[in-house]
């Protein structure tokens, strides 16, 4: 039900929360992606008025950052001993599972909150186009989402830590790889590029580039969700 979700959730909270590195992982990721925008991309000499740069890197910080997120989300109950706690209490497993991806999803939520100061910026140099905004973040919310789902069920197939947290980074780059430019041209002279096509589909970049040029599809938030 949802109160035994709620429950879990707000247990998962205060731990996220009282963590020293869930700060330091939101601090690390708006850094990277601060630093790819404005210093690697040179966000200033661009002279466009829209967030296509955060849409373009956030998915690739977000490869590497968010498995650091989810890495302790079981192996470190397993730990300390407290999951045999949790899971003597009359909570289903669906409800311990979705109350820690709720939690993590909300501290993710944080985190992309956080990034205000870009469209901000965006808006003050120019007249940028608020609905693609709108449905640029629209899609990351999905884009993190999808990754935090990937990236707990990557912990929960290991027994560490550090096992969990390459095994997400490995689950999610080659998705991420799968709609990557260069990995189409590359692929290209072998594969047909109706396959390509049907193949780039399975990326979740793909959706979100097309999210981030406005176009809000249901096949893509079908594609998130499942």
């Amino acid at each position: 039900s949802m109160r035994l979700i709620c429950a879990v959730c707000r247990h998962e909270l205060r731990l996220l929360f009282y963590a020293p590195l869930s700060f330091l992982f939101m601090g690390g990721f708006l850094l990277a992606l601060a630093a790819s925008i404005f210093l690697i991309a040179d966000f200033y000499s661009t002279d466009e008025a829209s967030i296509h740069l955060m849409l373009l890197f956030a998915p690739w910080v977000g490869v590497v950052l968010v498995p650091a997120l989810a890495m302790g989300m079981w192996t470190d109950e397993k730990a300390d001993k407290s999951v045999e706690l949790t899971l003597s209490l009359p909570l289903p497993l669906t409800s311990i599972v979705l109350g820690k991806y709720v939690a993590g999803i909300f501290v993710l939520m944080v985190m992309l909150a956080l990034t205000f100061p870009f469209p901000l910026t965006v808006a003050f140099l120019g007249e940028p186009d608020l609905m693609r905004i709108a449905a640029g973040y629209f899609g990351l919310m999905l884009l993190l989402g999808f990754f935090f789902a990937i990236a707990m069920f990557a912990a929960a197939l290991v027994r560490d830590a550090v096992g969990g947290f390459v095994v997400g980074l490995v689950l999610l780059f080659f998705v991420m790889l799968l709609g990557w430019d260069v990995f189409t041209n590359l692929m290209k002279e072998f594969v047909a590029p109706e396959v390509l096509g049907i193949i780039s589909l399975y990326s979740p970049r793909t959706w979100l580039v097309r999210m981030g040029d406005g176009s809000i599809e249901l096949a893509g938030i079908v594609y998130f969700l499942i």
